[in-house]
């Protein structure tokens, strides 16, 4: 309902909202940056971890624990991504599946109109070529 307080109507629900700021995120050249930025951060940790030359315990189950979560946090970062894209997806089919009765309605207005016209076209043989100029 719109209010003066709220004086734009939503149109497409929040998932569906959220979905598409996510594509176009996706589809900016910035995005590939971020996943390799990302990236980096998993690869430091695992070299951080590997290459750990001490033998103290704590630490390298410090480094382990923060190896493991550098990696499981981008790969739910980019997951959850692509799951909130293909849930706007679903949703969006399924209103688009719904029967609409107003743009049946208009579609079938412009084909009567389309079909009008082109039967006066027909009856009226308008010529607009100058005779002799073919």
């Amino acid at each position: 309902m719109v209010t003066v307080d709220r004086p734009y109507e939503q149109t497409i629900s929040l998932a569906i909202d959220k979905a598409n700021r996510l594509h176009s995120l996706r589809a900016h050249p910035g995005f590939n940056d971020l996943v390799a930025l990302s990236e980096e951060t998993v690869r430091i940790a695992e070299r951080e971890l590997v290459e750990f030359a001490g033998w103290d315990k704590d630490e390298l189950v410090a480094r382990s624990i923060a190896f493991r979560a550098a990696k499981k946090s981008h790969e739910r970062l980019f997951m959850g991504i692509m799951r909130t894209i293909q849930e706007g997806i679903e949703e969006a089919a399924i209103l688009r599946g719904s029967e609409d009765p107003y743009s049946r309605e208009a579609v079938e207005m412009a084909d009567e109109l389309r079909l009008k016209v082109l039967q006066h076209a027909e009856a009226t043989n308008y010529e607009t070529r100058i005779p002799g100029s073919y």
